[in-house]
């Protein structure tokens, strides 16, 4: 009687175990192939990826060797200019300073302290430019400063009109200069680029003692404006 049932329980187990081994022969194909499909996407994302980076970005803005480029066009340009492009600059900037000392002496202007020390700054600016580009050029420069300690009764906006026609009287020493040294050729292309450089800076100086000039205008128009 037991023996039966020993034979009937090892029947059972190997039902059992055929009944498993069946059943991961069709799970196991299943249960698989979501994996490598998982498998080929991660591997076509990551190639995707590789080409990606190896490509250069397309930004649309000029890479570092164009900028070089032409920064290096630029210098050579400058590098060429002559003792008549100077001149006709330097003349210019008189020209626009002129202009300036026209609208600073605009009736019962008023500036604020704070503006006459940025106005004062520009012109120090301004003289400091002149006297490298005289230095460079072999002319003799005469400090700003001696126009400041003048007659302490004058008012900042008197002040201003004598700093600026101090600056036009150097810069048309500046253009003598650079007229006599460039029939003599002795001024380097160095030199002729250095003292451009300094003319440019000039320029700007003016422009941006011309802009702070147009504010404070502005400002007393409208005072006036309200006052009426």
């Amino acid at each position: 009687m037991s023996s039966e049932k020993i034979e009937s329980i090892k029947k059972i187990s190997k039902s059992l175990k055929a009944l498993h081994a069946d059943q991961l022969e069709r799970i196991a194909p299943q249960g698989l192939e979501p994996n490598k499909e998982r498998f080929k996407a991660l591997m076509r994302q990551e190639t995707q990826t590789t080409v990606k980076l190896e490509q250069p970005p397309t930004t649309g803005k000029p890479s570092l060797m164009e900028e070089a480029g032409k920064v290096g066009g630029k210098v050579d340009a400058s590098q060429k200019a002559t003792s008549e492009e100077i001149i006709a600059q330097a003349e210019a900037v008189v020209k626009r300073i002129e202009t300036v000392k026209e609208k600073l002496a605009t009736p019962d202007l008023e500036l604020k302290p704070s503006v006459q020390t940025l106005l004062r700054k520009k012109l120090h600016h301004v003289d400091e430019n002149i006297k490298t580009a005289l230095t460079k050029a072999g002319g003799e420069h005469v400090p700003i400063e001696d126009i400041e300690k003048g007659d302490t009764v004058l008012s900042p906006v008197h002040r201003f009109l004598g700093m600026l026609a101090h600056g036009q009287k150097q810069l048309n020493s500046l253009s003598t200069v650079v007229s006599q040294m460039g029939i003599s050729k002795e001024l380097s292309p160095a030199r002729m680029l250095a003292i451009q450089i300094k003319v440019n800076r000039v320029q700007q100086e003016i422009e941006l003692f011309t802009s702070l000039l147009n504010k404070a205008l502005e400002s007393t128009k409208t005072i006036m404006n309200v006052q009426v």
